[in-house]
């Protein structure tokens, strides 16, 4: 049983893992990728789908791996020639576009200190799409039970 790249990127962003969206958008001329192909990458460099195999696919896997670093979306153009601009090395002649799309975790807030500040920060932090962990050494006060166990992720932001 064959796993669509959709259901592979709705479980990436369920996990809170970054992964990006590689969609066919336009194709001219003779072309192994098909407009609404789609391929999948996964922060760890799984991939899911196809978009035409061989080289252009290598090409556009590595501007998904940008788009990860840069947190940006894209729409690169491929032209399937050994030379020019946007030139993917073969030789079908054609030129393909692809709109690639970031998908990341929101970015943590940790709070420290589930108080009288702490909990309306929390809810502020959730309203503005942050994932928000307090910490506190009081029980209960805290959606982590101990320092310990704080798992901290590392963000574009947190060169």
């Amino acid at each position: 049983m064959r796993t669509h790249p959709i259901e592979i990127l709705a479980q990436a962003i369920a996990n809170k893992q970054p992964a990006a969206l590689a969609t066919v958008v336009e194709v001219s001329g003779a072309s192994p990728a098909k407009v609404g192909a789609q391929i999948v990458l996964l922060e760890d460099g799984t991939t899911v789908g196809t978009v035409g195999g061989g080289k252009l696919e290598s090409a556009i896997l590595d501007d998904a791996r940008l788009t990860l670093t840069e947190s940006l979306p894209r729409l690169p153009k491929y032209s399937l020639t050994e030379e020019g601009t946007d030139a993917v090395g073969t030789l079908c002649g054609g030129e393909v576009r692809v709109f690639i799309q970031p998908f990341l975790p929101p970015p943590q807030l940790i709070i420290v200190g589930g108080g009288h500040i702490g909990r309306p920060l929390k809810v502020m932090g959730e309203a503005a799409g942050f994932d928000v962990l307090v910490v506190d050494a009081e029980a209960g006060r805290a959606n982590v039970p101990g320092l310990d166990s704080v798992h901290l992720r590392r963000t574009a932001s947190s060169s």
